[in-house]
């Protein structure tokens, strides 16, 4: 065995295992994205409050209109997303049976 492991530092290969966990640990640092400190800024802002409701279901799939009903859907959403400029946009996707259940 001491044959096969000539030139080989075991000082070495931890220095290299070291350095490797360094450089891993410093990689999901700079994943985290961390960042120090913070500014508030009061910004009034007027805009209306959309919601759009698309169907996802596999009868959107019908290609009565083309390409398809839910590509046109995500069409018309992106342009009515681009045309809203200071509004806010939710998204409500839904499968099947869509209700509303206020109390």
């Amino acid at each position: 065995m001491s044959q096969l492991t000539v030139g080989v530092s075991p000082a070495r290969q931890k220095l290299r295992f070291g350095i490797l966990m360094l450089a891993v640990a410093l990689l999901v640092i700079t994943l985290a994205r961390p960042q120090r400190g913070f500014d508030l800024q009061e910004v009034e802002q007027r805009g209306l409050d959309i919601v759009v409701a698309v169907d996802t279901s596999k009868s959107m799939l019908a290609t009565d209109i083309a390409p398809n009903r839910l590509a046109r859907a995500k069409l018309a959403a992106l342009e009515l997303m681009q045309k809203a400029g200071t509004d806010r946009m939710g998204l409500v996707a839904f499968a099947g049976d869509a209700f509303w259940n206020v109390r």
